[in-house]
């Protein structure tokens, strides 16, 4: 169970990384643009995140064969960090 969570934990920052890196990146490129255009900072009231797990992979099996398992979470209001819309487009999470 101990290596299924850290095996999560590495998948989750695998994909969040990339997005906090693209959100500095965003956040840089609204200091000119914020007077021309309307800034929204939004936050998760509800939902659910699925991730697919393939544990062949994270225990190094190598098979043809995948043993893939859904990990399912639910999400609760401010659970996760809020993110920026920028003129209807979105700039990915606030920092902090």
């Amino acid at each position: 169970m101990k290596t299924l969570i850290v095996a999560a934990i590495r998948c989750s920052l695998r994909f969040l990384l990339p997005t906090i890196v693209y959100a500095i990146s965003a956040q840089c490129d609204l200091g000119p643009l914020s007077g021309n255009g309307t800034l929204q900072k939004m936050i998760v009231e509800r939902g659910s995140a699925t991730m697919d797990i393939d544990l062949n992979r994270l225990n190094g099996i190598k098979s043809a064969t995948e043993n893939v398992e859904t990990l399912r979470f639910a999400v609760a209001a401010n659970s996760f960090f809020p993110i920026l819309i920028f003129n209807n487009a979105l700039r990915g999470p606030t920092l902090g």
